[in-house]
């Protein structure tokens, strides 16, 4: 789930360049159901607000990684939303037998797809002046 509420308090202290959010939960703890919770009315609200949204594609992951400045705006039915929020709440991101690798954590630190796309809308800008 993107926390664009985290993400805009960045931008309102001065941050001008991209932000991402990392949020850390640990299983069985209020943040945990706070965590569901808020995946499951960011759902909601991107079902209601969002038009584009209320005809099929794969709900769980796909309604998740919306992007609201509508770069990957899809469809979505009501019965795969239920089957998403359900799943929601059965989701587990790391087990007591699963160990975090390097690789792991490589990839959550990987900023390269944010380069590019800054790399692109700076020529863009350049190009207009």
């Amino acid at each position: 789930m993107i926390d664009i509420q985290a993400q805009d308090r960045a931008h309102r202290i001065g941050q001008t360049k991209p932000v991402v959010v990392y949020r850390f939960i640990v299983r069985n703890t209020i943040d945990e159901r706070v965590y569901k919770r808020a995946c499951s009315k960011q759902i909601m609200e991107k079902l209601i607000v969002h038009d584009e949204l209320k005809q099929g594609f794969d709900a769980y992951e796909k309604v998740l990684s919306f992007d609201p400045q509508g770069e990957q705006a899809k469809s979505i039915n009501l019965a795969e939303l239920v089957e998403g929020i359900t799943k929601i709440e059965q989701r587990t991101v790391i087990t007591e037998n699963d160990l975090i690798s390097d690789e792991h954590i490589d990839r959550l630190l990987d900023r390269s797809d944010l380069i590019e796309k800054m790399h692109q809308e700076q020529k863009k800008k350049n190009k207009l002046n």
